[in-house]
């Protein structure tokens, strides 16, 4: 059963403001999302919430919009690049029926509502990832390249 999920990924300070392509954090292996660790402890930025001090930045006076996925922390890396993706423009994630079943896996996943349901080739995004989030975004890209069919 999927449920939506409306992560807390506020951007406080650039609400309503034009910002550069927003930027979206990618955690690694174990990693976890924004409100886990009862909001005192956070995956990026330790004691102090990265995100939000991010959002409250500006390059070259132009506001800066950082967003935090969460993918499943102990999932292969295909699992989490199609977790990124649908967490990213939102809908149930959708592994592949082939994939699936190859793993032994339920074929879908939860159902987002989006970070950045824009994002296009006309709407770009920055990943930024820490240890397994940069295999994570690396398959990410190669899938959306091969139109899914990396494997």
């Amino acid at each position: 059963m999927s449920s939506i999920s409306d992560m807390d990924n506020s951007t406080d300070c650039v609400k309503d403001k034009p910002a550069k392509p927003p930027i979206v954090l990618v955690h690694g292996f174990g990693g976890w999302s924004r409100e886990e660790m009862a909001g005192k402890f956070w995956y990026w930025g330790g004691f102090s919430d990265l995100q939000t001090k991010l959002n409250c930045e500006t390059i070259d006076g132009v506001p800066v919009r950082v967003l935090t996925a969460a993918v499943g922390p102990f999932s292969s890396v295909w699992d989490r690049a199609v977790e990124l993706f649908y967490q990213i423009k939102g809908g149930t994630v959708d592994y592949g029926k082939t994939h699936s079943e190859e793993h032994q896996h339920a074929r879908f996943g939860r159902t987002f509502l989006g970070l950045y349901p824009e994002w296009d080739s006309e709407h770009p995004i920055h990943l930024v990832a820490h240890s397994m989030g940069g295999l994570t975004a690396r398959c990410l890209v190669q899938l959306l390249a091969d139109n899914g069919r990396c494997r």
